[in-house]
């Protein structure tokens, strides 16, 4: 739902006419989205090889995306590290087809590069010098002796020339990040390791500096945010609030990542929050490595990008990312959420998905969303590419497993190794699938198959077995690994789908259709600001969320079910938002049930009209 749509309503009958013809005779947008990005990726790029580009950051130049992060270079088995290798670039034009350019920093480019760790890469473009600026951490392997390493070229994606290391007010350096403000201040964000050998971690600061204009030197005393161990530093500005993500201190596993906000940078920052709730979910096995903010010319949206580190060893280049749109919600909340894949109009700044449920092999048992093995399965405590670094495997032919689940869709992810073989799958007892889980480099959590299409409100059975066959000859072994399944219980109903039969909008008469909304679920949306304008959705379910957009110029509206007492919200938000979530119900008993949304037809004193909108709804089978 977007502002321009409602600036000047058609209010004449010769407005009405011109506007009907147009439609008539203009070719109508598509709003099909041009790129589903899967929600794990990152093993190989456009010629096969595999993609080494990790602690990367992400951005856009023209119509062009770059990506530039580590080859994690050779291991050091004396200190247990990597040293600096080589910073690589790929190029893409949608943000799914990486095609590899080549290096464009290197060990030995510098003495102060070879045997150091050298991570975490950011780069900003620089307007008044017209160059791309690229910072990295520079550190000794005891994480004492810490720089920011700095680096210049007059293209994205070309050679960076070293310009040497410093340390931003004097301050040795942990993790760091860049952050260029929207009046054209740049930032240099990292934890302070000035005292790192000494201090406890939860006394660690983390500090703000600015730079001076070059961009390569810093221009003032730090702020000190807050303290703690902090790693992974990525901080965007969204209609006036600075929101700073980052990870806690766990080595290569994964953690809880969270977040605080604040308004002014050098204000308070609010407490501490978790990212991906509920606690536990160690960010769905990843670590925050950027935000991308994508913007389109009615709305921008932002998109998590997360390593997911294979912590063993040589295994790291085989590390993968999450890919993952945030939400933003009242009272300036941020959270992500599992999506399996993610529609993506990155020119229209449109993110769309829909939510699923992870389901860990470590969750056992033969209930709902549980692993239930049968047969010679043994606890894989070493798969450090697996979801939560754990998995089951067997290798005898005739064990299976099996997870039950109530949702419309399932899908399974599991490694791809050079020690992996043939699997069979079915669903509800059907016709088996067999999937060959080999390759001869790690992959890991590839969606190895996928059940859609399945009544939301039926109990469904999940059901692999082990063949005992190698996947190919050159195979270690013919081993299967139970490792991630994850389960799609809501059905999304689009505004578009109308009638009066279940899981459709009914409108009453007032109603607005418009396909030229960027940000809303298929670019689509209802609107009107006529006041007991109604719109129904009936349902068999335990539960409905209804999500459409907000902004200056929208007003009152009244929710119920099934004619019961009506919930006011209103729809008036300074800033424009989209995929809001204006209201949700649960607990219902599953049967059928009726959601009724009237519009007031007033708003409150800072709204200028009391338009409301219509964009989709979830339904809880």
């Amino acid at each position: 739902m977007t502002q321009i749509r409602r600036k000047k309503p058609l209010r004449t009958k010769v407005a009405i006419f011109v506007a009907a013809l147009f439609a008539v005779l203009m070719p109508q947008a598509a709003n099909a989205f041009p790129v589903t990005l899967n929600s794990v990726f990152g093993w190989t790029d456009t010629s096969g090889a595999q993609l080494k580009a990790h602690s990367s950051t992400i951005f856009q130049a023209g119509s062009t995306y770059y990506l530039i992060g580590d080859d994690m270079g050779a291991y050091n088995a004396t200190t247990g590290v990597y040293n600096f290798g080589s910073f690589e670039c790929y190029s893409s034009p949608d943000l799914k087809a990486w095609t590899h350019v080549g290096s464009v920093l290197t060990a030995s480019d510098s003495s102060e590069l070879s045997s150091r760790i050298v991570t975490r890469a950011h780069v900003i473009y620089n307007a008044s010098t017209s160059k791309y600026v690229l910072y990295a951490t520079n550190n000794s392997s005891s994480y004492t002796d810490g720089y920011v390493t700095t680096a210049t070229s007059t293209t994205p994606c070309g050679h960076y020339t070293y310009q040497g290391r410093y340390r931003p007010a004097g301050y040795k350096v942990g993790d760091e990040s860049l952050f260029e403000d929207s009046n054209g201040n740049a930032y240099v964000i990292f934890s302070d390791y000035t005292n790192f050998a000494t201090l406890p971690l939860t006394s660690i600061p983390v500090r703000i500096v600015q730079l001076n204009s070059d961009y390569l030197s810093s221009a003032a005393s730090p702020t000190v945010t807050f303290t703690g161990c902090r790693e992974a530093l990525e901080m965007v500005k969204r209609n006036g609030v600075y929101y700073l993500a980052y990870s806690t201190c766990t080595g290569w596993a994964s953690n809880d990542n969270l977040y605080r906000t604040t308004t002014s940078l050098g204000g308070t920052w609010s407490s501490e929050s978790a990212l991906a709730p509920p606690s536990g979910s160690n960010t769905y096995d990843s670590q925050i490595g950027h935000i991308l903010a994508l913007n389109g010319p009615n709305t921008t949206s932002y998109l998590y990008i997360g390593d997911r580190f294979v912590q063993a060893g040589t295994q790291l280049n085989e590390s993968g990312f999450l890919f993952a749109p945030l939400t933003f919600g009242p009272s300036n909340t941020m959270s992500l959420h599992w999506y399996d894949s993610v529609d993506t109009d990155a020119a229209k700044g449109r993110l769309v998905g829909t939510a699923s449920t992870p389901v860990d092999d470590a969750t056992l048992g033969a209930g709902d969303r549980q692993f239930d093995l049968h047969g010679a399965w043994a606890t894989d405590t070493t798969c450090y590419g697996c979801y939560q670094d754990t998995g089951h495997y067997s290798t005898t032919a005739g064990d299976y497993y099996q997870v039950r689940f109530t949702g419309s869709e399932v899908r399974l992810y599991q490694p791809e190794t050079p020690y992996q073989g043939i699997e069979a799958v079915s669903i509800d007892g059907g016709t088996e699938t067999q999937v060959n889980l080999y390759s001869a480099t790690g992959k890991w959590g590839v969606n190895t198959i996928s059940y859609t299409g399945l009544s939301p409100a039926t109990q469904h059975t999940l059901k692999v077995r082990v063949v005992g066959q190698k996947g190919d000859p050159s195979a270690l072994n013919d081993a299967v690994e139970a490792d991630q399944a994850t389960v799609t219980e809501q059905q999304t109903v689009n505004d578009q789908t109308t009638g009066t039969g279940s899981l459709q909008f009914n409108y009453s008469s007032s109603w607005t259709s418009s396909s030229a909304c960027d940000g809303c679920f298929g670019g689509d949306e209802h609107y009107t600001n006529t006041a007991n304008a109604t719109y129904s959705v009936a349902f068999t379910g335990t539960g409905i969320s209804v999500l459409n957009g907000i902004g200056p110029l929208d007003g009152y509206a009244t929710f119920s079910i099934d004619g019961g007492s009506a919930t006011t919200v209103d729809m008036y938000s300074a800033q424009h938002e989209d995929n809001y979530q204006s209201f949700s119900v649960s607990g219902l008993t599953r049967s059928s049930h009726t959601l009724t949304v009237t519009v007031l037809g007033t708003h409150n004193s800072s709204a200028t009209n009391s338009y409301v909108g219509a964009d989709r709804v979830l339904v809880a089978p």
